[in-house]
Protein backbone atom coordinates (compact mmCIF):
# COMPACT_ATOMS: atom_id res chain seq x y z
CA UNK A 1 0.00 0.00 0.00
CA UNK A 2 3.05 2.64 0.87
CA UNK A 3 4.50 1.94 -2.40
CA UNK A 4 1.28 2.52 -4.18
CA UNK A 5 0.68 5.31 -2.54
CA UNK A 6 4.04 6.56 -3.67
CA UNK A 7 3.85 5.48 -7.32
CA UNK A 8 0.54 7.98 -7.34
CA UNK A 9 2.35 10.54 -5.79
CA UNK A 10 5.24 10.73 -8.37
CA UNK A 11 2.56 10.23 -10.88
CA UNK A 12 0.77 12.63 -9.75
CA UNK A 13 4.37 15.61 -9.49
CA UNK A 14 5.21 14.56 -13.07
CA UNK A 15 1.99 16.01 -14.47
CA UNK A 16 2.29 18.97 -12.88
CA UNK A 17 5.77 19.38 -13.58
CA UNK A 18 4.67 18.70 -17.22
CA UNK A 19 1.85 21.21 -17.22
CA UNK A 20 4.18 23.85 -15.93
CA UNK A 21 6.68 23.21 -18.74
CA UNK A 22 4.53 23.61 -21.17
CA UNK A 23 2.70 26.56 -20.01
CA UNK A 24 6.46 28.18 -19.49
CA UNK A 25 7.02 26.94 -22.77
CA UNK A 26 3.94 28.43 -24.37
CA UNK A 27 4.59 31.72 -22.40
CA UNK A 28 8.24 31.88 -24.25
CA UNK A 29 6.87 31.31 -27.99
CA UNK A 30 4.55 33.99 -27.53
CA UNK A 31 7.05 36.59 -26.09
CA UNK A 32 9.39 35.99 -28.81
CA UNK A 33 6.38 35.73 -31.29
CA UNK A 34 5.75 39.43 -30.02
CA UNK A 35 9.15 41.01 -30.13
CA UNK A 36 9.77 39.32 -33.57
CA UNK A 37 6.76 41.25 -34.96
CA UNK A 38 7.78 44.35 -33.33
CA UNK A 39 10.83 44.17 -34.41
CA UNK A 40 9.47 43.45 -38.09
CA UNK A 41 6.99 46.59 -37.80
CA UNK A 42 9.51 48.89 -36.48
CA UNK A 43 11.66 48.12 -39.57
CA UNK A 44 9.47 47.89 -42.53
CA UNK A 45 8.36 51.22 -44.37
CA UNK A 46 5.46 53.33 -43.63
CA UNK A 47 4.04 56.84 -43.84
CA UNK A 48 3.38 59.23 -41.28
CA UNK A 49 -0.44 58.89 -41.34
CA UNK A 50 -0.99 62.70 -40.57
CA UNK A 51 0.31 63.71 -43.94
CA UNK A 52 -2.30 66.17 -45.90
CA UNK A 53 -3.23 64.49 -48.88
CA UNK A 54 -5.51 66.99 -50.00
CA UNK A 55 -4.11 70.44 -50.79
CA UNK A 56 -5.20 73.49 -52.54
CA UNK A 57 -2.71 76.12 -54.11
CA UNK A 58 -3.54 79.80 -54.64
CA UNK A 59 -1.88 80.71 -58.36
CA UNK A 60 1.31 82.52 -58.25
CA UNK A 61 1.79 81.15 -54.43
CA UNK A 62 4.01 78.24 -52.95
CA UNK A 63 3.15 75.18 -52.06
CA UNK A 64 4.18 72.28 -50.49
CA UNK A 65 4.37 68.85 -50.42
CA UNK A 66 4.70 66.72 -47.62
CA UNK A 67 6.31 62.97 -47.26
CA UNK A 68 7.11 62.08 -43.88
CA UNK A 69 8.58 58.71 -44.23
CA UNK A 70 10.48 56.14 -41.74
CA UNK A 71 12.34 53.13 -41.91
CA UNK A 72 13.85 53.78 -45.09
CA UNK A 73 17.16 52.23 -44.65
CA UNK A 74 19.13 52.57 -47.85
CA UNK A 75 16.26 52.58 -49.94
CA UNK A 76 15.47 55.83 -52.05
CA UNK A 77 12.70 58.24 -51.74
CA UNK A 78 11.46 60.10 -55.24
CA UNK A 79 8.72 62.57 -56.40
CA UNK A 80 6.27 61.72 -59.26
CA UNK A 81 4.14 64.10 -61.51
CA UNK A 82 1.16 61.45 -62.21
CA UNK A 83 0.09 63.02 -65.10
CA UNK A 84 3.23 62.64 -67.27
CA UNK A 85 5.09 60.25 -65.01
CA UNK A 86 7.45 63.31 -64.85
CA UNK A 87 10.31 62.57 -62.17
CA UNK A 88 10.60 65.20 -59.96
CA UNK A 89 13.39 64.18 -57.73
CA UNK A 90 15.61 60.78 -56.99
CA UNK A 91 16.85 60.82 -53.34
CA UNK A 92 18.65 64.55 -52.26
CA UNK A 93 18.68 65.42 -56.03
CA UNK A 94 15.56 67.38 -58.06
CA UNK A 95 15.66 66.01 -61.13
CA UNK A 96 13.40 67.89 -63.02
CA UNK A 97 14.47 71.36 -65.29
CA UNK A 98 11.47 72.93 -63.94
CA UNK A 99 13.00 75.67 -61.49
CA UNK A 100 9.64 76.27 -59.87
CA UNK A 101 10.45 72.65 -58.29
CA UNK A 102 12.87 72.09 -55.27
CA UNK A 103 13.43 69.15 -52.83
CA UNK A 104 13.62 70.00 -49.24
CA UNK A 105 15.52 67.21 -47.25
CA UNK A 106 18.16 67.23 -44.22
CA UNK A 107 20.30 64.33 -43.88
CA UNK A 108 18.79 61.91 -41.02
CA UNK A 109 15.54 63.50 -41.06
CA UNK A 110 12.17 61.58 -42.36
CA UNK A 111 10.98 64.43 -44.09
CA UNK A 112 11.27 64.29 -48.00
CA UNK A 113 8.96 68.06 -49.04
CA UNK A 114 8.69 68.88 -52.84
CA UNK A 115 8.86 72.98 -52.82
CA UNK A 116 6.80 74.12 -55.78
CA UNK A 117 7.02 77.86 -56.47
CA UNK A 118 4.67 80.31 -58.47
CA UNK A 119 1.63 77.81 -58.89
CA UNK A 120 -0.02 77.62 -62.67
CA UNK A 121 -3.57 75.97 -63.42
CA UNK A 122 -1.79 73.24 -64.88
CA UNK A 123 0.16 72.02 -62.01
CA UNK A 124 -2.98 70.49 -60.31
CA UNK A 125 -3.50 66.89 -60.06
CA UNK A 126 -1.63 64.14 -58.15
CA UNK A 127 1.88 63.76 -57.37
CA UNK A 128 3.31 60.27 -56.08
CA UNK A 129 6.14 60.21 -53.26
CA UNK A 130 7.33 56.23 -53.32
CA UNK A 131 10.08 54.29 -51.74
CA UNK A 132 12.56 51.98 -53.68
CA UNK A 133 11.17 49.17 -51.93
CA UNK A 134 9.78 46.15 -53.51
CA UNK A 135 6.82 46.20 -54.06
CA UNK A 136 7.20 50.16 -53.94
CA UNK A 137 5.60 52.26 -50.89
CA UNK A 138 3.69 55.22 -52.16
CA UNK A 139 1.89 57.90 -50.84
CA UNK A 140 -0.76 60.09 -53.35
CA UNK A 141 -0.86 63.87 -52.72
CA UNK A 142 -4.20 65.60 -54.74
CA UNK A 143 -3.43 69.04 -55.17
CA UNK A 144 -5.81 71.33 -56.16
CA UNK A 145 -4.98 75.03 -58.11
CA UNK A 146 -6.90 77.69 -56.87
CA UNK A 147 -8.19 79.77 -60.18
CA UNK A 148 -9.91 82.87 -59.92
CA UNK A 149 -11.75 85.32 -62.29
CA UNK A 150 -11.18 88.91 -61.88
CA UNK A 151 -13.23 91.88 -63.23
CA UNK A 152 -13.26 95.14 -62.62
CA UNK A 153 -16.27 97.66 -63.40
CA UNK A 154 -15.07 101.70 -63.48
CA UNK A 155 -16.07 105.09 -65.26
CA UNK A 156 -13.84 106.19 -67.22
CA UNK A 157 -14.52 109.79 -66.67
CA UNK A 158 -15.54 111.72 -63.79
CA UNK A 159 -16.13 114.93 -63.06
CA UNK A 160 -14.32 116.76 -60.29
CA UNK A 161 -16.29 117.21 -56.67
CA UNK A 162 -18.28 113.49 -57.52
CA UNK A 163 -17.86 110.57 -56.19
CA UNK A 164 -15.66 107.84 -57.66
CA UNK A 165 -16.74 104.45 -57.40
CA UNK A 166 -14.76 100.99 -58.79
CA UNK A 167 -16.28 97.63 -58.05
CA UNK A 168 -13.87 94.62 -58.15
CA UNK A 169 -15.85 91.09 -58.52
CA UNK A 170 -13.94 88.16 -57.93
CA UNK A 171 -15.53 84.48 -58.88
CA UNK A 172 -13.19 81.59 -57.33
CA UNK A 173 -13.01 77.65 -57.30
CA UNK A 174 -13.19 76.12 -54.73
CA UNK A 175 -13.18 78.96 -52.33
CA UNK A 176 -12.95 83.05 -53.14
CA UNK A 177 -10.27 85.41 -51.88
CA UNK A 178 -10.04 86.53 -48.33
CA UNK A 179 -9.00 89.90 -49.24
CA UNK A 180 -8.75 92.23 -52.05
CA UNK A 181 -5.95 94.97 -52.50
CA UNK A 182 -6.55 98.33 -54.29
CA UNK A 183 -3.39 99.98 -55.99
CA UNK A 184 -3.61 103.49 -57.61
CA UNK A 185 -0.56 104.23 -59.99
CA UNK A 186 0.67 101.18 -58.26
CA UNK A 187 0.75 102.54 -54.70
CA UNK A 188 -1.17 100.61 -52.64
CA UNK A 189 -4.67 102.04 -51.31
CA UNK A 190 -4.88 102.33 -47.57
CA UNK A 191 -8.46 102.86 -45.65
CA UNK A 192 -8.49 106.56 -44.19
CA UNK A 193 -5.63 108.16 -46.53
CA UNK A 194 -6.37 110.94 -48.97
CA UNK A 195 -7.89 112.73 -46.03
CA UNK A 196 -9.97 109.59 -45.36
CA UNK A 197 -11.91 110.38 -48.38
CA UNK A 198 -11.53 106.67 -49.44
CA UNK A 199 -13.37 103.89 -48.57
CA UNK A 200 -13.58 100.36 -49.03
CA UNK A 201 -16.25 97.90 -47.97
CA UNK A 202 -17.05 93.92 -49.14
CA UNK A 203 -19.96 91.57 -50.37
CA UNK A 204 -19.61 87.80 -49.80
CA UNK A 205 -20.87 84.94 -51.63
CA UNK A 206 -20.10 81.11 -51.67
CA UNK A 207 -18.01 81.34 -54.76
CA UNK A 208 -17.44 85.68 -54.97
CA UNK A 209 -15.55 88.45 -53.56
CA UNK A 210 -17.07 91.91 -54.46
CA UNK A 211 -14.33 94.44 -53.30
CA UNK A 212 -15.95 98.55 -53.97
CA UNK A 213 -13.69 101.25 -53.31
CA UNK A 214 -15.11 104.57 -53.12
CA UNK A 215 -13.17 108.15 -53.54
CA UNK A 216 -15.20 110.91 -52.46
CA UNK A 217 -14.99 114.45 -53.44
CA UNK A 218 -12.55 113.10 -56.46
CA UNK A 219 -9.68 115.18 -57.81
CA UNK A 220 -7.58 115.73 -60.52
CA UNK A 221 -4.83 113.86 -58.76
CA UNK A 222 -7.23 111.22 -58.47
CA UNK A 223 -6.75 109.82 -62.01
CA UNK A 224 -4.72 107.44 -63.04
CA UNK A 225 -5.08 103.30 -63.06
CA UNK A 226 -6.60 101.45 -60.58
CA UNK A 227 -5.59 98.15 -60.08
CA UNK A 228 -7.59 95.31 -57.84
CA UNK A 229 -5.55 92.61 -56.85
CA UNK A 230 -7.23 89.61 -55.12
CA UNK A 231 -4.65 87.62 -52.49
CA UNK A 232 -5.14 84.48 -54.40
CA UNK A 233 -5.66 85.41 -58.72
CA UNK A 234 -4.16 88.27 -60.63
CA UNK A 235 -4.97 91.28 -60.89
CA UNK A 236 -7.25 93.71 -63.35
CA UNK A 237 -6.93 97.30 -63.89
CA UNK A 238 -9.08 100.00 -65.06
CA UNK A 239 -7.77 103.82 -65.80
CA UNK A 240 -9.89 106.79 -65.03
CA UNK A 241 -9.75 110.73 -65.46
CA UNK A 242 -11.14 113.37 -63.36
CA UNK A 243 -11.64 116.01 -65.43
CA UNK A 244 -12.70 120.07 -64.86
CA UNK A 245 -16.36 120.01 -66.21
CA UNK A 246 -15.22 123.34 -68.99
CA UNK A 247 -12.38 121.53 -70.38
CA UNK A 248 -14.55 118.47 -70.65
CA UNK A 249 -17.02 120.13 -72.62
CA UNK A 250 -14.63 121.98 -74.69
CA UNK A 251 -12.86 118.59 -75.51
CA UNK A 252 -16.04 116.61 -76.42
CA UNK A 253 -17.52 119.21 -78.85
CA UNK A 254 -20.40 120.43 -76.99
CA UNK A 255 -22.04 116.83 -75.91
CA UNK A 256 -23.41 116.62 -72.30
CA UNK A 257 -21.22 114.79 -69.69
CA UNK A 258 -23.66 112.54 -68.59
CA UNK A 259 -23.52 111.23 -72.21
CA UNK A 260 -19.69 110.73 -72.56
CA UNK A 261 -19.48 108.96 -69.23
CA UNK A 262 -21.77 106.63 -69.91
CA UNK A 263 -20.64 105.60 -72.71
CA UNK A 264 -18.50 102.64 -73.18
CA UNK A 265 -14.80 102.12 -74.16
CA UNK A 266 -15.59 101.63 -77.57
CA UNK A 267 -17.86 104.79 -78.04
CA UNK A 268 -15.16 106.86 -75.71
CA UNK A 269 -12.66 105.47 -78.03
CA UNK A 270 -14.67 107.25 -81.05
CA UNK A 271 -15.04 110.38 -79.53
CA UNK A 272 -11.37 110.50 -78.58
CA UNK A 273 -11.01 109.98 -82.49
CA UNK A 274 -13.11 112.05 -83.84
CA UNK A 275 -11.32 114.93 -81.65
CA UNK A 276 -7.97 113.87 -83.06
CA UNK A 277 -9.50 113.85 -86.53
CA UNK A 278 -11.21 117.90 -86.02
CA UNK A 279 -7.54 118.56 -84.66
CA UNK A 280 -6.11 117.08 -87.67
CA UNK A 281 -8.10 118.81 -89.91
CA UNK A 282 -7.32 122.18 -88.06
CA UNK A 283 -3.59 121.62 -88.81
CA UNK A 284 -4.26 120.86 -92.65
CA UNK A 285 -6.40 124.36 -93.11
CA UNK A 286 -4.21 126.22 -91.32
CA UNK A 287 -1.12 124.72 -93.73
CA UNK A 288 -3.13 124.94 -96.80
CA UNK A 289 -3.75 128.54 -95.89
CA UNK A 290 0.44 129.05 -95.55
CA UNK A 291 0.48 127.61 -99.16
CA UNK A 292 -1.82 129.77 -101.15
CA UNK A 293 -0.70 132.64 -99.10
CA UNK A 294 3.27 131.93 -100.63
CA UNK A 295 1.75 131.02 -104.06
CA UNK A 296 -0.64 134.37 -104.41
CA UNK A 297 2.02 136.72 -103.35
CA UNK A 298 3.76 137.16 -106.52
CA UNK A 299 0.58 137.62 -108.09
CA UNK A 300 -0.30 140.28 -105.80
CA UNK A 301 2.96 142.56 -106.52
CA UNK A 302 2.51 141.63 -110.43
CA UNK A 303 -1.30 143.42 -109.99
CA UNK A 304 0.44 146.45 -107.98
Amino acid sequence: MHRAVTAKYIMTNSAIGYSFWTILFAMLQSVLLVVATRKVDEGSVYFDPTTPRNLTAEVDKTIFLQCRVYNIGDKHVSWIRKRDLAILSIGNVTYTSDERFKLIHEAGSADWTMQLKYTREGDAGMYECQVSTHPKHTLLISLDVLVAAVEIKAPTFIEQGESLRLECNVTANPRPPVYVYWYHNNTIIKKNEKERRTQVTYKRTTYSTISILIVENARRTDSGTYTCKPDSALGSTAKVMVINGKFYLFCTAGKRPEAIRNTSPTNTASAASLLLDARNATFLLLLLGLVLRSRLSPLVLLVH
